[in-house]
């Protein structure tokens, strides 16, 4: 029986017994099926479709959703990276991490410093500030985004501070902010202040990335999607061309509504209605090679995943 097994069948087995659990105990429960999820049924998982998955020739990410006594659902995205999938929770269990041990100090520290404040002030004008240093920074972090923040990979103590996995040293100073993701506030609030500080330069050299492309799109017309180019797929067998042309379209898309949430300009709202009215206006949400019109006279309604997103 494994350990998973176990702890299921103690937990029914408790209940069967009427024995009242408490909020504490089952959130403990739930944080240990889910390191043992990690552990020993994903790289179980990974190895048996392994060899299945060899033979496609392209990046792609597969979603599954499993319900108990039900049909496995599985879906199939064109992004290569996980984390971009809005539903999607990357799972891997980050490495424990070897801290050196050097003994107990030598001379007590007979004065401790004064708490601090940590306190943010948002481009809007408003500010971020709860009760201590450790509470605003993981506001700060989720408000960043937790996975975003996570794939920025900044450390402290040599841990993530958005990690998958309780640190045998220092997990008593890591929150769980969300089922799996745990925030580490073991450090000064002059540290946090300097990882804050690495995560918004993050965010200024993306939205000087985002601007630089509006810049040079603005000016351009999205590239027409012809029924020409959609028909090349089934008469030469060429996806390339249309494909090239929508996914420039997405280009326009994604890139004007990000100017236009973060910035707010005119020109950027009347770009992106524009980009949107001609979106709307395209007879199918798909790419020729994953419509069959001989065989569905519906296919104007196949929706793409990446379309869906």
């Amino acid at each position: 029986m494994t350990k998973l097994e176990i702890l299921n069948k103690s937990i029914k087995g408790l209940q069967d017994l009427g024995l009242p659990l408490n909020d504490e105990t089952l959130k403990a429960a739930d944080e240990l099926e889910e390191q043992l999820i990690k552990t020993e049924i994903l790289p179980t998982l990974s190895k048996d479709i392994e060899p299945r998955l060899s033979q496609i020739q392209r990046e792609l990410v597969l979603v599954v959703e499993y319900k108990p006594n039900e049909p496995i659902s599985v879906a199939l995205s064109r992004k290569t990276n996980i984390a971009e999938l809005l539903n999607a929770k990357r799972l891997e269990i980050d490495p424990q991490v070897e801290h050196k041990e050097f003994g107990p100090r030598k001379k007590k520290i007979s004065k401790i410093a004064p708490k601090t404040g940590l306190c943010i002030h948002r481009k809007n004008g408003s500010i971020l500030q709860e009760h201590n240093a450790a509470s605003t920074f993981i506001e700060a972090i989720k408000e960043a985004g937790l996975m975003k923040v996570r794939n920025l990979d900044v450390r402290f103590c040599q841990i993530n501070i958005v990690s998958t996995t309780k640190d045998i040293k220092y997990g008593h100073a890591q929150h769980e902010v969300e089922p799996g993701l745990y925030v580490l506030t073991h450090s000064s609030t002059k540290d946090k202040k300097k990882m804050l500080d690495k995560i918004k330069n993050y965010a200024k050299h993306y939205e000087n990335e985002v601007r630089d492309i509006s810049n040079q799109l603005r000016d351009e017309m999205m590239p027409e999607l012809s029924r020409e180019l959609f028909d090349e797929y089934e008469i030469t067998g060429n996806r390339l061309r249309y494909e090239e042309g929508y996914f420039k379209r997405r280009e326009f898309l994604s890139t004007f509504g990000l100017a236009s949430v973060i910035w707010h300009k005119k020109e950027d709202i009347e770009k992106l209605e524009y980009v949107i009215k001609g979106i709307c206006s395209e007879e199918c949400w798909a790419l020729s090679a994953h419509v069959k019109r001989l065989e569905n006279p519906n296919w104007r309604m196949t929706i793409d995943l990446t379309a869906s997103e």
